[in-house]
């Protein structure tokens, strides 16, 4: 049950740096966003690059600073390739994005981190209704003690300035790259099922997959916050282009 609640957490995840990219991306040009998420854009077009040069694609019109990827016009799009291809293509920036932030969590986030209740993220799946609203409660409450780790994390000190941009860059770089967020969700099922298959052979995967909680936990909360300050902005911004229009 582990693998599947870490599946839908991860997609949780996903689902919401895509969200916020889309928010966002309507309020400033792509290529300043790329410039402003860099260490996260760097790890994922890596990633990227990386897939492409497995799978025998052609490498082109991949910049680590500049137009969106979703504006990509290769010749041969994600869609059209084969199911494995997608698959890896969505696969490698996914886990170069996602490693990284569960090391800088881990060794760098402990400010953060420690204090966010990782266990408000279900390991088991909610079958019920009450379940079912009771996780949407903890994760308002998520988000509540993200913010309030936000607003009282001392600023002053410039170590916390810099774990905290780095958390955002990466959590954010997320998204589906490439337009190839197709790949990213079958990623997740091949690394779900593959994952229930290894732990028949290792005792203590389960255990393993755990220490991820903390790391999935802060990443919801702070995609959660992003996105409600991302969509008060957008909706802020839309209010006075219409005013004043």
């Amino acid at each position: 049950m582990v693998y599947l609640a870490a599946a839908v957490w991860l997609t949780v995840v996903i689902v919401l740096a895509w969200g916020v990219r889309y928010l966002v991306s309507s309020l400033v040009r792509p290529r300043v966003l790329n410039g402003l998420l860099l260490p996260g854009t760097i790890l994922a077009q890596l990633g990227y690059v990386v897939a492409l040069l497995i799978t025998g694609v052609s490498v082109r019109n991949v910049s680590f600073v500049g137009a969106e990827e979703d504006e990509r016009k290769d010749d041969d799009p994600p869609e059209r390739l084969p199911m494995l291809v997608t698959t890896i293509l969505g696969l490698l920036p996914m886990l170069f994005v996602g490693g990284a932030l569960y090391l800088f969590v881990r060794y760098y986030g402990d400010a953060f981190a420690a204090r966010i209740t990782y266990a408000r993220l279900a390991v088991e799946i909610p079958a019920t209704w009450p379940a079912f609203w009771e996780q949407l409660r903890q994760l308002i409450s998520l988000a509540e003690e993200t913010l309030d780790t936000l607003r009282t994390t001392d600023w002053a000190v410039w170590k916390n300035g810099i774990v905290a941009y780095v958390l955002v860059c990466l959590t954010v770089r997320m998204a589906p790259i490439g337009g190839n967020a197709r790949g990213h969700f079958l990623a997740i099922g091949a690394l779900a099922t593959l994952a229930s298959l290894l732990g028949t052979i290792i005792p203590n995967l389960p255990e393993i997959v755990g220490t991820t909680w903390p790391a999935l936990a802060l990443s919801v909360g702070v995609l959660l916050v992003l996105t409600m300050g991302a969509f008060v902005v957008r909706g802020t911004v839309g209010v006075y282009r219409m005013l004043i229009y």
